[in-house]
């Protein structure tokens, strides 16, 4: 309705950032009642007074959109927010946290922690799908991302997980992850997605008690199934849950471009790749000491590429797909991220260095045993002879 209105008995209600909610009065309410409840009076048209109160608009919405890089349109993100209806937590829109927060993602977050309802726990496995994605290491639906969950992370979203529907082969067995649960992505779903809608996106998966089977408890309400690389997941996480004493939760795999191009020109040996890599910034031997594993070409998704990279993983934290990928391992996102950073950045110089004719100098053998020295690393000295 347009105001002033000729009406007496009407309400008005304009929308935007912020909507305004109100009526018109021939004289202004400045009463103690209109303060404690933030109504305010308005100079209007021919001496009346809008009577109104600011109520939420598309405030929220735009700081969203902002936080998500303008990568989405209101319409993208209206069908995201209708994919996540089965995520069951409500918020007051109005409610003091969202008027001028730092991120609204935390305010939601906080929100949600702080009136007993289910908070989102995927913050980090989203942040790193996104940052990654914008790293520029998952073209289409390329990459997999897997997180094993501790359990009181598991007990504290409980009442949002369903029971397994049904059970289906992970492809080898893996007893050492009997009863586990994993955040996983979904095969052919793309990770630029698993920041806006995780559920649509990405799963936690239950592992059967003879560590066989898996069955999804959570996302992937469209349809799907995890990572068609979930043998090589699992194996890698068993064998590293054993060697680190549990601590190490988190596997990679990502498709970082410099990285790749080098598995055409350099030898596919361990310590080739290694020594290479190594050489191109001082920070390298002391982020990956152990060196770097390479697995020549396989198809992916089996049991053979999955034994070949478990091996590797029982020296090595980085294994290189021959023409395909990396695989990292971590104790936390921010550690695996760093792995995967780390090594393309060390690639990327790598090729530079060979586009502009190779190496004319270099750090020395006895440079490497001093930086291990000095910063008191276990460098892998058989990968340096």
């Amino acid at each position: 309705m347009a105001v002033p209105s000729t009406s007496d008995d009407s309400i008005y209600l304009s929308s935007g950032t912020w909507s305004l909610m109100g009526i018109e009065r021939l004289i202004p309410d400045c009463s103690e009642v209109s303060q404690r409840h933030n109504f305010t009076n308005e100079g209007g048209y021919h001496y009346r007074y809008r009577y109104l109160k600011n109520i939420m608009g598309m405030w929220i919405m735009q700081n969203l959109r902002k936080e998500f890089r303008h990568d989405y349109t209101f319409e993208e993100l209206y069908q995201l927010a209708h994919i996540g209806r089965y995520f069951a937590s409500t918020v007051d829109v109005n409610d003091a946290a969202f008027l001028a927060p730092q991120s609204m993602r935390a305010a939601l977050q906080e929100y949600c922690g702080r009136t007993g309802q289910e908070t989102p726990e995927t913050e980090r496995f989203q942040r790193l799908t996104a940052d990654a994605f914008q790293k520029g290491w998952h073209e289409r639906n390329g990459g997999n991302l897997t997180y094993r969950v501790p359990a009181e992370e598991v007990e504290a979203v409980k009442g949002s997980l369903h029971e397994v529907r049904a059970w289906q082969p992970i492809g080898n067995t893996v007893p050492g992850l009997a009863g586990e649960y994993f955040l996983v992505t979904g095969s052919g779903k793309y990770m630029r997605n698993v920041e806006l809608a995780p559920e649509e996106n990405a799963a936690l998966i239950q592992v059967d008690a003879a560590g066989e089977n898996y069955g999804i408890v959570w996302g992937l309400v469209g349809g799907g199934r995890p990572t068609s690389e979930l043998p090589t997941h699992l194996a890698a996480h068993e064998l590293k849950k054993e060697m680190t004493n549990g601590t190490n939760r988190i596997i990679y795999h990502a498709h970082p471009t410099n990285l790749i191009a080098l598995t055409f020109v350099l030898p596919l040996e361990d310590k080739a790749f290694t020594r290479e890599l190594w050489e191109m910034a001082t920070e390298d031997p002391v982020i990956f000491p152990e060196g770097i594993g390479v697995v020549p070409w396989m198809v992916p998704g089996g049991k053979e590429i999955a034994d070949a990279s478990v091996k590797l993983m029982e020296k090595y934290r980085v294994v290189v797909w021959a023409h395909h990928g990396l695989f990292v391992c971590g104790d936390d996102f921010d550690e695996a991220f760093g792995l995967m950073d780390t090594v393309e950045k060390a690639a990327m110089i790598c090729v530079k260095v060979l586009s502009m004719g190779g190496k004319k100098q270099t750090i020395p053998r006895e440079g490497f045993v001093q930086l291990a020295k000095d910063f008191h690393i276990a460098l892998n000295m058989d990968l340096l002879d």
